[in-house]
């Protein structure tokens, strides 16, 4: 197990794609002929090592298209790509408990990321002090808790699903967290029980953006401060929980201010340029995030919902509105068949620029007036502008569509599972951001189709 942490490491320091693919089924191999139990005889007992593994393989039926798994990932899923690219991934944990009240955890993943780097490899990295029974504090990094998988997204193992749903998690790609969180439990009686957890911290999350419209493939979302808090509430079978987080916004998009300074340069000819910055701004503007879900197994009937209002103060990207519902039935202890509809559409819409209102005093120049090609040059200027903005940067950051799946999981051997599951996804009003689309494709209206089949197993 020590080569195995040692071999992983060396693949995270290793950003050639072809290689880190490799390396990576041959972990897997290695993961599944490596018995845990050789593990633990060989560590002490306050270290323990654990891992987790997802071989997905997928493809649609739209050529030309991709589908992203989430906006960290511009691999994603197309007709003629490498069908592995979108979900398999690999992690190793380490957990050493160094006395009663004190321990520590490290985690290390190996995914397909938008950017390959230790901030993206590495999504724990944290210290836990055991203040009493029921209260911890927990400084370092770790994961995100405002999300039903916050700590398991990574972890196919867990989730009936080949991927957790695209309309929910795709356009929110923060894995991970840096700074202290606080959390209490209590148990009520035998079924019974409660968790309330706390957080302050930032995030560094690197997002996957079309170089055409921004002239680079990627940018990092800057958070921080980011703010929240988490209750969970356990009756036997069920669980229920509410969260909510607020963060503020320290980077731009690329290329945003530059256009921004140039719309107030046209304004004295274009008037309706006039109120974009304050309203299509980023930088210091905040987020607001509030989150439901209720899961419910008695291993017979199954559901999942999860549903969240995401609220943009900034007018470049709308608020959105997310949710999905996944009902299964256990036919067997081992079979799990499954449905599942999951929703993404924006909830109000963004500053589009209006296209119909003429520049101004452009009407009432007379052909041979010597302003007139000043004019008409800033006139110009100005619908270059509207378009880059109503196009380029609206267009790319909206979502809106939905998607109906059917799936069943077997889990054929202890600790391992086989997923099959097909999708059939509609896009809206444009809603393409978790799309990558060339210039001469399109996504069929009636729907894209896309097949899935994924392997998990943990150790």
């Amino acid at each position: 197990m020590i080569f195995l942490l040692t071999h992983l490491l060396q693949v995270l320091k290793n950003h050639a794609e072809r290689q880190q693919r490799f390396r990576f089924l041959s972990l897997v191999l290695f993961c599944f002929v490596f018995p845990s139990s050789w593990a633990d005889s060989l560590l002490p007992d306050s270290l323990s090592i654990h891992g987790f593994s997802t071989l997905g393989t997928a493809w649609l039926n739209e050529p030309g298209v991709v589908l992203e798994r989430d906006l960290g990932n511009q691999l994603g899923i197309s007709q003629k790509g490498n069908p592995l690219d979108a979900d398999s991934r690999l992690g190793i944990q380490a957990d050493w408990q160094i006395n009663a009240r004190w321990s520590t955890t490290i985690q290390a993943v190996e995914a397909p990321r938008v950017v390959q780097n230790a901030n993206n490899a590495i999504p724990w990295a944290f210290v836990k002090y055991q203040i009493n029974n029921d209260t911890y504090l927990r400084a370092g990094r770790m994961g995100v808790y405002a999300f039903a998988l916050s700590d398991q997204r990574n972890v196919g193992y867990v989730y009936p699903w080949v991927r957790p749903p695209e309309e929910f998690y795709g356009f929110m790609p923060i894995y991970s967290m840096t700074g202290v969180d606080s959390g209490w439990h209590h148990d009520f009686n035998f079924e019974r029980s409660i968790d309330v957890r706390a957080f302050v911290a930032r995030s560094d999350s690197s997002y996957f953006l079309p170089d055409s419209v921004t002239g680079t493939d990627s940018f990092t979302l800057k958070l921080s401060p980011l703010l929240g808090s988490t209750i969970v509430m356990n009756q036997g079978n069920l669980t229920a929980r509410l969260a909510y987080m607020t963060m503020k916004v320290g980077s731009t998009f690329p290329g945003l201010e530059s256009v921004l300074q140039q719309s107030q340069q046209v304004v004295p000819v274009y008037p309706s340029l006039a109120g974009l910055p304050g309203q299509a701004d980023i930088l210091n503007s905040r987020v607001s995030f509030y989150d439901s879900s209720m899961n419910y197994d008695n291993g017979h009937i199954m559901f999942m919902a999860e549903a969240a209002y995401t609220d943009f103060q900034s007018h470049f990207k709308p608020s959105m509105e997310t949710g999905y519902l996944t009902i299964g039935y256990h036919v067997s202890p081992k079979v799990l068949p499954y449905l599942t509809y999951a929703r993404v559409r924006p909830a109000r819409s963004t500053f589009f620029v209006n296209s119909s209102a003429p520049p101004a005093g452009l009407a009432y120049l007379p052909p041979s007036s010597p302003l007139r090609p000043q004019a008409t040059a800033a006139y110009a200027e100005g619908s270059y502008l509207k378009n880059a903005f109503n196009s380029y940067y609206f267009g790319v950051l909206q979502e809106n569509q939905q998607t109906l799946s059917l799936g069943v999981r077997w889990d054929f051997y202890p600790r391992m599972d086989l997923k099959a599951q097909v999708d059939r996804t509609r896009v809206f009003d444009g809603g393409y951001q978790l799309w990558q689309i060339p210039a001469n494709s399109f996504v069929d209206p009636s729907g894209v189709t896309v097949w899935s089949l994924a392997w998990d197993t943990v150790f």
